[in-house]
């Protein structure tokens, strides 16, 4: 439910973490309250069907040039909606959805589809 209404109200989904800080086990569900822009459904919907994202991914898929992509992905980092890549090096870096503490390539790959489901 709490996706059908963020989604409903164009802000990103919730963001779920671990908080290892806290004497006892616990969750953090974090809500961005700024206004998801439409190409970020693009981008979405793009890497759960592709994977990680490069510069020219964004490039081709959002028909932008590479400055605005690249403006574009370094400020969805620094609002943590992905994650920089560049173990490959830099000329190779890639974009990935960041995961839950503790959470697998496959519950995600679940929890993805809810998120982007009708």
């Amino acid at each position: 439910m709490m996706f059908a209404e963020m989604r409903a109200a164009n802000l990103y989904p919730p963001f779920y973490g671990e908080n290892r800080e806290a004497g006892q086990a616990s969750v953090v569900v974090s809500l961005l309250n700024e206004e998801r822009p439409p190409i970020w459904e693009q981008v979405s919907d793009w890497m759960d069907r592709n994977g990680p994202l490069a510069n020219s991914d964004l490039c081709q898929s959002a028909a932008v040039g590479t400055l605005k992509a690249s403006r574009m992905l370094k400020r969805w980092v620094e609002q943590g909606v992905l994650l920089r890549d560049d173990a490959a090096g830099k000329r190779h870096t890639v974009y990935r959805k960041p995961l839950p503490d503790g959470m697998s390539e496959t519950a995600a790959s679940l929890s993805l589809t809810l998120d982007n489901g009708p």
